[in-house]
């Protein structure tokens, strides 16, 4: 957290899933006056989405707390901004969202991060405000206005008008390894790779989300639980709790299967 500036507006942002993920979403603002000013809090922004994940909203909350600063910092003769999140993803990728753009919307182990299209709205968002904003994280609930903003991201999430543009839905099914953990975009260079299949989600006409592990021959188990996208084509042909070689092409999407499914019995 920053040493409080008596002198700067401060943005109190929420974001909220009410089934996470795929469910309905909520994200709200409300804006707090500096010290010496007799002007009360007042919420700034408050929108539901139909389907959506709880990182999204947080992150879309804090893109709408810069938007606003954009379109108002005039106004109201604000030479300072404060965005202030409770969510951890947000507070500690938002300095590395710069790198994972100029690298392609990859990490440092060069798989495509999650959400990127948000990501980049909030670095075109930063570079429009025209006056400095700083970022801090506050655990939620601990004060009267958080938990406003919390309240006000939960309502919005009852209530959705707005469809979340880049959310790509499907829920990750249950783990399949000996340890558990969050599927990850597999990043696929042309390889053919031996995987299990254990869930498939429709997406759209032209494509399908692919959850699968991919099966060590040496050691004989499965080893990383990742995602991809074919076509409805190649889903069709994928079956839960089978293993298939499948051919990628560089763009994290499977093209062709080697050969016909083969049961586990292991």
């Amino acid at each position: 957290m920053s040493v409080f500036d008596p002198h700067a507006f401060y943005i109190y942002v929420d974001g909220s899933a009410l089934k996470n993920p795929g469910g309905p979403g909520g994200l709200a603002g409300i804006l707090e006056h500096p010290s010496e000013s007799d002007e009360e809090s007042q919420k700034i922004f408050q929108e539901g989405y139909f389907a959506t994940t709880n990182n999204r909203m947080e992150l879309r909350a804090v893109v709408k707390a810069l938007e606003y600063i954009r379109k108002n910092a005039r106004d109201l003769r604000a030479i300072r901004f404060v965005v202030v999140t409770d969510s951890m993803y947000v507070w500690q990728h938002h300095n590395v969202a710069q790198y994972w753009k100029d690298n392609n919307w990859k990490g440092e182990d060069d798989k495509s991060i999650e959400n990127p299209n948000v990501w980049s709205e909030f670095l075109t968002a930063r570079s429009k405000t025209g006056v400095p904003v700083e970022f801090t994280w506050h655990k939620g609930k601990k004060t009267d206005i958080l938990k406003a903003v919390d309240g006000l991201a939960k309502a919005a999430a009852y209530r959705p008008t707005q469809i979340d543009i880049g959310y790509r839905p499907g829920k990750i099914g249950n783990s399949h390894m000996e340890k558990g953990g969050i599927s990850t975009l597999y990043h696929a260079t042309g390889q053919t790779e031996k995987i299990q299949i254990f869930r498939k989600a429709y997406i759209t006409d032209q494509e399908y989300k692919i959850f699968f592990t991919l099966y060590s021959e040496t050691e004989k188990k499965i080893t990383e639980k990742c995602y991809t996208y074919t076509s409805p084509e190649i889903a069709v042909q994928l079956h839960r709790d089978h293993r298939y070689e499948v051919i990628f092409n560089n763009r994290d999407r499977v093209t062709r299967i080697g050969f016909h499914r083969e049961p586990d019995h292991t």
